[in-house]
């Protein structure tokens, strides 16, 4: 989901059209695993040993609190985590709504300053109780009925029978100026279960204000209605396990969100860097991204019965996952599943091999990217590296007529995967030497390298024929700055570098999700404008946003050098966006909205030039022998490092 910020978008003189911009936007945490309640607790008997009257001045405001919350129903003081300072403070809020199920507290502040309204409180009282979102499992019940039925019933620590919710400006290291910067959506303090100095003794949420629901001058409920689901998970699973693993724990509430109907979480974060290690935990939003995708897996594998068991199990981590799996009648473990996921995020295809597959919608289009695209091959040429443990390498190799691939030392785990015309060759431990006589460029060559039994390093030595140079070119530096929504065509115009080329693939950056796209390639007219068409027009599907989009082009269209193509992406449908950098602008970008060609910098926004560039780029290849690349040291020379998603056929008819 996107806030939208509404601009007029001028082309002088021949067009006055609307166009949205999509801003990229903060990207939201849980503040749940940042919380050491024990640190807390080690603090204050610290200060009470050494700050006795400190020690009491903060009893005796805590006795103060309890006695005007008993006086004032409606308005109460309650303690908030300012996550900046490691500290707590306190809130004045009112309660806002009273559900048959929830209390919809505001912190006054935050209604003073116009960050919550009560749309957005009676769209939050609605999401609760009465549905979900257009895509959860279950549109016609609410979050509350959701999160119950998928992972068990919440604690009742006050006795009331009521789930509260705080909404506030969480104090956190959010800065504005940055637009990637993150901050916290929201979070469960498992000390408001106690009756410890600084809970609040009821069964609270917290919910951010600001940039959560309020941001640039806009208001918006997306990030605030998935939080409220993750977070209320949190709430459910402290009443089972409160000392679960964080990265168990996360994944349940991410996976929360997603049934709930409020999307995945920046998929592309994980999907584009995968060797890091499934159990780790920096609560970072790659976090969030990896354990989303792995939970979603899992519940698609094993059922929500599993999940409800593996919130239930009082074990932690990998033996909780385990034995969950057990006593749900499987007799997989983690070690086993873990390689079908790595699988899965390659092929994704459930109709495939459902083991190999997602089947939730948001999830079908998903493929990991090539942590290496190895297409040059000298002779004394060695690729090393290590495999973070339930980590994994995804290496690509592009070539002509043989490959072989020799592995010195230990041999790691790996899969060595090949598709051809909607068909794969999938092989499990392919040993020290693997070999491809036929090595085609019609065919998709990948190496998966990965590790269930801790670090594991590799070496291997490759050889092919046949060498691929491959050209990328690009004006973007790889970072959205925003997204334009608009109805129409955008382009950019490449010069081919080399005679002998073959335009193989279009990328583009999504900044939005399901909507459909025509690719076109287009001569130069004689005006220097976008022409003819070179192909026809290629008709897809974008299933997902904020990623890039690889589009591959069937035939062989050769190109020389000096000759002049355009790549273009069509947005069909009203309420789609193309992603645009505004960081180095190259003046090689046009659009045509219905009034004909011309470069985006004729275009104004807000009275400013369109200066930028959009993220659209060309893939070219060339096949030269191997013999004529002269030896070198350690990397091939065209290698690409998380670049995602990466092309990989899609097929159908088994695994061999």
């Amino acid at each position: 989901m996107k806030r939208f910020l509404f601009l007029i978008l001028f082309f002088i003189g021949i067009v006055n059209a609307q166009i949205r911009m999509v801003p990229e936007g903060p990207m939201k945490i849980c503040g749940t695993p940042q919380i050491d309640e024990e640190q807390i607790r080690l603090k204050l008997e610290t200060l009470r040993l050494t700050n006795p009257v400190e020690y009491e001045r903060i009893m005796e405001r805590a006795r103060k609190i309890e006695a005007f919350n008993r006086k004032s129903p409606q308005d109460q003081i309650f303690y908030a985590y300012n996550f900046k300072t490691q500290q707590h403070y306190e809130v004045l809020a009112h309660l806002h709504r009273t559900g048959n199920l929830t209390k919809i507290w505001v912190e006054n502040e935050s209604w003073n300053r116009g960050y919550v309204t009560d749309a957005i409180l009676d769209e939050l009282l609605q999401n609760l109780e009465v549905h979900s979102g257009s895509n959860s499992i279950d549109p016609n019940r609410g979050i509350i009925e959701l999160d119950t039925m998928m992972f068990g019933q919440p604690p009742d620590i006050d006795g009331d029978g009521y789930v509260h919710f705080l909404i506030l400006d969480i104090r956190d290291n959010f800065d504005s100026t940055n637009v990637n910067s993150s901050f916290v959506a929201g979070y469960f303090y498992s000390l408001d279960q106690t009756g410890q100095t600084f809970s609040n003794h009821k069964d609270m949420l917290y919910l951010d204000s600001y940039p959560a629901i309020y941001y640039q001058g806009n208001h918006r409920t997306d990030r605030v209605l998935s939080t409220t689901a993750h977070e209320f998970q949190h709430l459910i699973h402290y009443r089972y396990d409160p000392n679960e693993t964080k990265w168990v724990n996360e994944g349940l509430s991410e996976l929360a969100g997603t049934y709930c109907g409020y999307g995945l979480d920046f998929p592309y974060l994980y999907l584009g860097e995968t060797n890091v290690s499934l159990t780790s935990w920096n609560g970072e939003v790659k976090d969030y991204a990896r354990v989303n995708l792995w939970t979603l897996y899992c519940a698609e594998q094993f059922g929500l019965p599993f999940i409800k068991q593996l919130t239930q199990e009082p074990l932690h981590g990998i033996e909780g996952f385990n034995r969950a799996l057990s006593i749900s009648g499987y007799s997989e473990a983690l070690q086993s599943v873990f390689p079908n996921w790595l699988l899965a995020n390659l092929i994704n295809d459930y109709n495939f091999d459902i083991r190999l597959g997602y089947h939730w919608p948001e999830a079908r289009g998903l493929h990991a990217g090539m942590s290496d695209i190895i297409s040059e091959y000298p002779d004394n040429f060695t690729k090393t590296g290590t495999i973070e443990d339930y980590g994994a390498e995804y290496h690509q190799f592009l070539g002509e007529d043989s490959l072989q691939i020799h592995f010195g030392g230990t041999v790691p785990e790996s899969y060595w995967v090949v598709s051809k015309n909607n068909d794969y060759r999938i092989v499990l431990y392919p040993g020290n030497e693997i070999s491809e006589p036929n090595f085609t460029l019609d065919s998709t060559y990948v190496l998966v390298l990965y590790s269930t039994i801790g670090q594991a390093n590799y070496s291997y030595n490759a050889r092919a024929a046949r060498s691929i140079q491959r050209y990328e070119l690009s004006y973007d530096d790889g970072q959205a700055e925003f997204g334009l929504e608009f109805t129409g065509i955008a382009a950019n115009r490449f010069v081919v570098p080399e005679d002998s080329l073959i335009l193989k693939e279009v990328h583009f950056w999504s900044s939005s999700e399901n909507f459909p796209v025509r690719i076109h390639l287009y001569r130069a007219s004689a005006n220097g404008l976008p022409g003819s068409d070179m192909i026809s027009p290629i008709d897809t599907t974008i299933l997902f946003g904020n990623s890039w989009i690889q589009v591959p082009l069937s035939g062989q269209l050769v190109l020389n050098k000096n000759t002049v193509v355009f790549a273009g992406v069509e947005l069909i449908n009203s309420g789609s966006s193309l992603g645009f950098d505004t960081s180095t602008p190259d003046d090689e970008s046009y659009l045509n909205i219905g009034a004909g060609w011309a470069r985006v910098s004729a275009y104004q926004v807000g009275g400013q030039p369109l200066d930028g560039d959009w993220m659209i780029r060309t893939v070219f290849l060339k096949s030269i022998s191997s013999d004529s690349i002269p030896a070198m040291d350690g990397e091939p020379a065209f290698v690409l490092k998380g670049n995602y998603p990466n092309p990989f056929t899609v097929g159908a008819t088994g695994i061999h």
